[in-house]
């Protein structure tokens, strides 16, 4: 619910200004009403201050239920690395299963607490900005709509070769952590066999490796992404295109434009 109550209300912020604008910026009648200007003065501010309310009561009911998840979670992760026979327990390094007591039940509940109510925002904001669009003209909906699916898929291709290098990215970083693990465990083993040269040697040659992951990683996901983002701007390249046009003929506004303008980077932003 409130969820939903902060999609609405973000969806005022544009139809505020385009009030301000065609009614007091540009009006063209030369009358203005000075009480008309306070009060959208005064709804702005009193969006944005609903705005940081209900961000803060959802950030408040995240935090809570998610310090508890987290704690469910790296507890259930250690029972079930605890559960493991003998032989499936050898198979993975005491720096993997490190890593995912630690890490990745952190990693769990962020997702739930953050990224899967960032979702549910976004796909409100969609639909009730979709129904804005298409009560408003059919054919600029359409045309700032079609691109979304097409932008999905393209998203969803190269997500396959990202999903590979993350992978080894994770598996390096376990690995290193595995080295680094057993090189504390045993310290005394090392300063007494005086090994620290070569222990340092093997952490340094993991840490160089998780490193050249890494870089590789973020060029892939830099030479993908980047023309994705170049994409995103079809959209808005439509709404100027169209919106332009009808400015020009004398039927919309300007304030019309700031609103839908705003509305489409709201759709792209995802």
């Amino acid at each position: 619910l409130t969820l939903c109550v902060l999609s609405v209300v973000a969806l005022l912020v544009p139809y505020l200004n385009r009030i301000l604008v065609d009614g007091y910026i540009k009006n063209e009648s030369g009358s203005i009403s000075y009480k008309g200007f306070f009060l959208v003065i005064l709804s702005m501010v009193g969006v944005h201050l609903l705005q940081n309310v209900l961000t803060y009561l959802r950030q408040y009911f995240s935090l809570s239920s998610g310090a508890g998840l987290q704690t469910k979670l790296a507890s259930a992760v250690f029972n079930k690395t605890q559960a493991l026979s003998v032989a499936k327990s050898g198979e993975y390094d005491s720096g993997e299963l490190f890593t995912r007591v630690n890490n990745e039940a952190p990693d769990v509940q962020a997702f739930i607490t953050e990224e899967v109510p960032n979702y549910l925002e976004q796909i409100f904001k969609l639909v009730f900005i979709g129904v804005i669009l298409f009560k408003y003209n059919v054919t600029l909906a359409l045309l700032i709509i079609i691109p979304i699916p097409v932008l999905i898929v393209l998203f969803r291709v190269i997500h396959t070769p990202l999903r590979s290098l993350w992978q080894k990215q994770r598996s390096k970083s376990a690995q290193s952590s595995s080295i680094l693990h057993d090189i504390y465990s045993g310290i005394r083993v090392v300063k007494s066999y005086g090994t620290e040269e070569h222990e340092y040697g093997r952490y340094d040659k993991s840490a160089r490796e998780y490193k050249d992951i890494v870089i590789k990683h973020e060029t892939v996901w830099s030479m993908l992404v980047s023309p994705m983002h170049m994409l995103v701007g079809i959209g808005e390249f439509f709404l100027l295109y169209f919106v332009g046009n009808r400015i020009l003929e004398g039927s919309m506004t300007l304030g019309e434009m700031a609103q839908f303008s705003s509305y489409v980077t709201m759709m792209y932003a995802p």
